[in-house]
Protein backbone atom coordinates (compact mmCIF):
# COMPACT_ATOMS: atom_id res chain seq x y z
CA UNK A 1 0.00 0.00 0.00
CA UNK A 2 2.97 2.27 0.56
CA UNK A 3 4.36 1.86 -2.68
CA UNK A 4 1.09 3.04 -4.07
CA UNK A 5 0.83 6.25 -2.17
CA UNK A 6 4.13 7.23 -3.54
CA UNK A 7 3.57 8.44 -7.39
CA UNK A 8 0.01 9.79 -6.31
CA UNK A 9 2.01 11.66 -3.50
CA UNK A 10 4.92 12.33 -6.42
CA UNK A 11 1.95 13.32 -8.14
CA UNK A 12 0.24 15.78 -5.91
CA UNK A 13 3.54 17.34 -5.56
CA UNK A 14 4.45 17.72 -8.87
CA UNK A 15 0.60 19.40 -9.41
CA UNK A 16 1.23 21.79 -6.53
CA UNK A 17 4.99 22.74 -8.53
CA UNK A 18 3.34 23.25 -11.48
CA UNK A 19 0.57 25.35 -10.05
CA UNK A 20 3.11 27.70 -8.15
CA UNK A 21 5.10 27.47 -11.72
CA UNK A 22 2.12 28.85 -13.34
CA UNK A 23 1.21 31.28 -10.84
CA UNK A 24 4.79 32.99 -11.04
CA UNK A 25 4.05 33.08 -15.39
CA UNK A 26 0.92 34.59 -14.48
CA UNK A 27 2.39 36.85 -11.84
CA UNK A 28 4.79 38.03 -14.14
CA UNK A 29 2.87 38.11 -17.26
CA UNK A 30 0.45 40.65 -15.22
CA UNK A 31 3.68 43.11 -14.38
CA UNK A 32 4.40 43.14 -17.48
CA UNK A 33 1.33 44.25 -18.89
CA UNK A 34 1.18 47.01 -16.04
CA UNK A 35 4.08 48.18 -16.97
CA UNK A 36 3.50 48.36 -20.46
CA UNK A 37 -0.18 50.01 -20.02
CA UNK A 38 1.94 52.72 -17.78
CA UNK A 39 4.26 53.22 -20.23
CA UNK A 40 1.73 53.68 -22.86
CA UNK A 41 -0.03 56.15 -20.85
CA UNK A 42 3.13 58.12 -20.19
CA UNK A 43 3.79 58.35 -24.24
CA UNK A 44 0.46 59.54 -24.98
CA UNK A 45 0.77 62.12 -22.30
CA UNK A 46 4.00 63.10 -23.45
CA UNK A 47 3.37 63.13 -26.89
CA UNK A 48 0.08 64.79 -26.07
CA UNK A 49 2.53 67.92 -25.00
CA UNK A 50 4.53 67.69 -27.46
CA UNK A 51 1.56 67.92 -30.01
CA UNK A 52 0.32 71.13 -28.19
CA UNK A 53 3.48 72.86 -28.04
CA UNK A 54 3.86 71.78 -32.03
CA UNK A 55 0.57 73.51 -32.61
CA UNK A 56 1.65 76.45 -30.51
CA UNK A 57 4.69 77.05 -32.20
CA UNK A 58 2.74 76.67 -36.19
CA UNK A 59 0.55 79.02 -34.77
CA UNK A 60 3.26 81.30 -34.49
CA UNK A 61 4.81 80.78 -37.32
CA UNK A 62 2.05 81.33 -39.21
CA UNK A 63 1.02 84.60 -37.52
CA UNK A 64 5.22 85.92 -37.99
CA UNK A 65 4.34 85.10 -42.02
CA UNK A 66 1.42 86.84 -42.39
CA UNK A 67 3.30 90.13 -40.17
CA UNK A 68 6.32 90.04 -43.08
CA UNK A 69 4.48 89.79 -45.38
CA UNK A 70 2.07 92.35 -44.91
CA UNK A 71 4.29 94.64 -43.75
CA UNK A 72 6.43 94.13 -46.95
CA UNK A 73 6.99 97.30 -49.10
CA UNK A 74 5.53 97.16 -52.84
CA UNK A 75 9.15 98.46 -53.61
CA UNK A 76 10.57 95.19 -52.74
CA UNK A 77 7.88 93.17 -55.33
CA UNK A 78 7.86 89.81 -53.35
CA UNK A 79 11.47 90.35 -51.80
CA UNK A 80 12.12 90.56 -48.34
CA UNK A 81 15.42 92.53 -47.51
CA UNK A 82 18.01 90.38 -45.18
CA UNK A 83 20.87 92.13 -43.59
CA UNK A 84 23.92 90.52 -42.89
CA UNK A 85 26.98 92.02 -40.93
CA UNK A 86 30.02 91.30 -42.74
CA UNK A 87 32.77 89.55 -40.08
CA UNK A 88 34.83 92.34 -39.03
CA UNK A 89 32.84 95.50 -41.23
CA UNK A 90 29.91 97.73 -38.98
CA UNK A 91 28.31 98.00 -42.32
CA UNK A 92 25.16 95.81 -43.06
CA UNK A 93 25.20 94.41 -46.46
CA UNK A 94 21.48 94.39 -47.18
CA UNK A 95 20.06 91.97 -49.68
CA UNK A 96 16.98 91.46 -51.06
CA UNK A 97 16.21 87.54 -51.42
CA UNK A 98 12.98 85.97 -52.70
CA UNK A 99 10.39 85.11 -50.14
CA UNK A 100 10.33 81.52 -51.20
CA UNK A 101 14.24 81.55 -50.28
CA UNK A 102 13.23 82.78 -46.80
CA UNK A 103 10.73 79.66 -45.79
CA UNK A 104 14.03 77.48 -44.99
CA UNK A 105 13.14 75.56 -41.33
CA UNK A 106 15.25 76.91 -38.84
CA UNK A 107 17.42 74.04 -38.31
CA UNK A 108 18.98 74.72 -41.85
CA UNK A 109 19.86 78.01 -41.53
CA UNK A 110 23.11 79.14 -40.38
CA UNK A 111 24.64 80.44 -37.12
CA UNK A 112 26.45 83.21 -37.42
Amino acid sequence: MAGQEDPVQREIHQDWANREYIEVITSSIKKIADFLNSFDMSCRSRLATLNEKLTALERRIEYIEARVTKDLPDSLDGTLAIIFNKAGNDEPLIQHTPLTTVCTPLYMLPIF
